[in-house]
């Protein structure tokens, strides 16, 4: 009977260990899938910049992408607005895009937004690097109240 309760004992703390490891291995991946789209979204806003430059020098180079309605994908800002698919980010040399079919991106070439349509919803690159300033203004807050504790 002791032997039963120690081995049970064993598997609930193994059991409690896996649980806890699996938690944080999926915040990680969570993590890092963003911080990939947010690197690729600002490959695309590099090349959307580059684009908008040749098409000043030389309006016969036109401009890539499909032209959208704003209202098409919910899109409340006003302006002009393009849709890049996998093959405009493969000609732009954005070739480790990992976009499936019915994924793609939002782009205007006057304010540089980027934004990623997929099935997980819209995701815009403007808001994710709000997001990453405030937590970083967080952090110095909290450095700064640690340094003033001292």
């Amino acid at each position: 009977m002791k032997n039963f309760i120690k081995y049970t004992l064993v598997v609930i703390i193994i059991a409690a260990l896996v649980a806890v490891a699996t938690h944080f291995m999926k915040d990680e991946y969570a993590k890092n899938t963003n911080e990939d789209l947010k690197t690729e979204m600002l490959q695309v806003q590099a090349k959307v910049r580059l684009e908008f430059e040749k098409f000043h020098v030389n309006k016969e180079n036109g401009l890539k992408g499909e032209k959208i309605e704003n209202s098409e994908y919910g899109i409340e800002e006003d302006g002009e607005f393009y849709k890049w698919t996998r093959e405009i980010l493969e000609d732009e040399g954005i070739i480790q895009s990992k976009l499936k079919e019915d994924e793609f991106y939002i782009v205007n070439y006057n304010t540089e937004e980027v934004i990623f349509i997929s099935n997980d919803g819209k995701f815009k690159l403007s808001e994710m690097e709000k997001g990453e300033k405030a937590n970083d203004t967080e952090k110095a807050d909290d450095r700064q109240g640690e340094t003033k504790t001292e």
